[in-house]
């Protein structure tokens, strides 16, 4: 909501991963200013529908495609709304993602475009595409010294009995981390993310749209690979709270450089706005 809004939670309202249906058929999101002004926009992905019968997963406003799912969705034979009808999709769901976003981007069109776009990968399950479930096997995760932490001085995450962000497990220590494997299957999942943004640039390129569109890459939140003895991401350590954020736009952006100032995803709408 933050990233769309260009507002903070306490103004935006959206606090936690529930229904806010109503409120997102209220907030003004910068693709909404952006079709306003005559831009064809596109949603595609993940938007945190609510779950169940009543859940509303339909185009919110602002949109002129849309491709959505309620919840977390499911990454085999997703069931999506497409522009307002729900549709079983066979295949995995980060290739048939990658394809609505770029069968969008091919699109012969009079007007500039907004496509946002959200994964439902790396999410849990994390259960990779076929082609990729064998990679990575018997490769060690490094692990960062964190993820020894004594938690000498850190009374809470020494409580015997806890709920998130480790599921009641008991007392946090290195043992208690994310596992291994599940850190593989992760990584797995990322891979076919990384070739949907090779197909979406592909398709930029030979439309001859690359060099002039704004494209900024980023994440919802870090995930904890053990670090303080944690998984999941629910607490306030830098593992957690950092992401990544790339942006490529040869008109304004010099390739290769590195801005090592605070940004802030409340930031990403207003920058959006001004380009």
């Amino acid at each position: 909501a933050t990233f769309l809004t260009g507002r903070y939670a306490h103004a935006h309202k959206v606090t936690h991963n529930g229904d806010s249906s109503a409120l997102s058929h209220q907030l003004v999101t910068f693709p909404r200013l952006l079709h306003d002004a005559g831009y064809e926009t596109s949603f595609i992905g993940k938007w945190h529908m609510g779950e169940g019968p009543a859940a509303d997963d339909n185009p919110r406003p602002g949109f002129d495609r849309w491709v959505g799912f309620q919840g977390q969705g499911v990454y085999v034979d997703p069931v999506l709304n497409i522009d307002g009808k729900r549709v079983k999709v066979p295949g995995y769901v980060t290739d048939i993602l990658t394809g609505y976003a770029v069968e969008f981007i091919r699109r012969e069109r009079s007007k500039p475009f907004v496509l946002y776009m959200g994964h439902k990968a790396p999410h849990d399950p994390t259960t990779p595409a076929e082609r990729h479930r064998n990679l990575f096997i018997g490769q060690s995760i490094s692990r960062s010294p964190a993820a020894q932490d004594t938690l000498q001085g850190k009374p809470m995450l020494q409580r015997p009995a806890r709920t998130e962000p480790t599921g009641g497990r008991g007392r946090l220590g290195p043992g208690t981390g994310t596992p291994d494997e599940k850190i593989r299957n992760q990584l797995r999942t990322l891979v076919a993310v990384d070739e949907g943004v090779g197909q979406i640039l592909e398709a930029l390129a030979q439309t001859g749209q690359l060099d002039n569109t704004l494209i900024i890459y980023s994440s919802d939140n870090g995930y904890f690979w053990g670090e303080h003895g944690l998984s999941d991401k629910r607490a306030a350590y830098e593992d957690s709270i950092r992401i990544p954020l790339i942006m490529r736009y040869p008109e304004r952006i010099k390739g290769g450089t590195l801005i090592d100032r605070l940004t802030v995803n409340a930031d990403i709408a207003a920058t959006a706005l001004d380009v």
